[in-house]
């Protein structure tokens, strides 16, 4: 071999070399960042757990206020609709609160806060004949269906 010859391997073999070191390289950092991405997952989705433990403890507390006489049905009706959007309820609990979604639903177009006030007093008395009829409708469907969900979650933390 010549010295063209050997200085062309020399070349090709520290090209080969410098892109082997390139790749290692690259491979070192895909790793990390699979290891930040899988760390990041695994955050996430404790977050996730917790926040869900957290949203079927507020929403056994309305269920235990509406069992005790202390919330009347529309009002915890309309709070387990909202809690229900705060996480993923699988289709079993779905259906145990569906009588809840359903009377929060009817119960969308009452007046809340500044609006209920602003209301004259017929206008009040009627609404509220409305409501305490849709609750009266369902009340035996709702306390069967806290009693339900208070037969598998028991409040253990913090409530929203």
């Amino acid at each position: 071999m010549n010295a063209f010859e050997l200085s062309l391997v020399a070349t090709g073999l520290a090209l080969v070399l410098g892109l082997a070191s390139y790749a290692a390289w690259l491979a070192w950092r895909l790793r990390g960042r699979q290891r930040l991405s899988a760390e990041r997952e695994a955050s996430y989705q404790a977050l996730l757990a917790q926040r869900g433990s957290e949203t079927r403890d507020s929403i056994a507390v309305v269920c235990q206020a509406l069992v005790a006489g202390d919330m009347v049905a529309t009002e915890a009706a309309l709070r387990i609709n909202y809690l229900a959007t705060q996480t993923q309820l699988n289709e079993a609990e779905q259906d145990k609160l569906a009588v809840f979604f359903s009377l929060a639903e009817r119960a969308a177009h009452f007046p809340i806060r500044e609006a209920w006030q602003a209301l004259d007093k017929p206008t009040k008395r009627e609404l509220t004949r409305q409501r305490e009829q849709l609750e009266a409708d369902s009340a035996g469907a709702l306390e069967y269906a806290a009693n339900g969900w208070l037969a598998v979650y028991r409040p253990t933390g913090v409530v929203h």
